[in-house]
């Protein structure tokens, strides 16, 4: 399984009133960054996880402002598990892939970053990769995502604004992480 839509909501505030620093921008011209929240945000969504995964994941408020159609077939770097809250969506898709036999990933510190579009971690080419999956997220939305597999986000109607909060964690599989979760 490389997704899973989880019935979970987190309070509809404007979390842009609530950063506290920002983290880390990538892709062409910075324009997908996150950040950190402050307590008052970030506490009632820690309140949703069980206590156990709560000192292990980190909670941060993304912004994305694209001109670009598309976030490149990429793996994090150091992330397995995202659970994305979706606030804003701009009508994009989330495929995963599974790589090719004798696929060659291309590290994003080999590459100008001006030439790719949303990752410090690996890029893969099309050609590279075997379609697996994909899910539409709408606002209101909830997703964990395995992050360690190969993803690319599809379909941004443009020019696009992405708004999510997101709970990560390198510290956990996806399968441990949602068994975790659902216990």
């Amino acid at each position: 399984m490389y997704f899973k839509q989880i019935n979970l909501s987190i309070p509809q505030i404007d979390y842009e009133q609530y950063i506290d620093k920002h983290v880390v921008s990538y892709g062409k011209n910075k324009l997908l960054s996150y950040y950190t929240l402050k307590n008052e945000a970030k506490d009632p969504i820690f309140a949703l996880l069980p206590e156990k995964l709560r000192d292990k994941v980190d909670v941060l408020y993304c912004h994305s402002g694209s001109i670009e159609p598309n976030v490149v077939p990429h793996i994090d770097n150091g992330v397995n598990v995202s659970v994305n809250f979706y606030l804003e969506t701009a009508g994009a898709s989330t495929l995963f892939f599974k790589q090719k036999e004798n696929a060659v990933a291309t590290p994003t510190s080999n590459i100008d970053s001006t030439t790719i579009s949303n990752t410090t971690g690996k890029v893969f080419e099309l050609d590279q990769l075997d379609f697996v999956s994909a899910f539409k997220a709408y606002p209101g939305e909830a997703y964990i995502l395995d992050t360690s597999k190969v993803h690319a986000v599809k379909g941004l109607e443009l020019p696009s604004i992405r708004k999510f909060i997101c709970i990560q964690t390198g510290k956990y599989t996806f399968n441990e992480f949602v068994k975790m979760f659902n216990d």
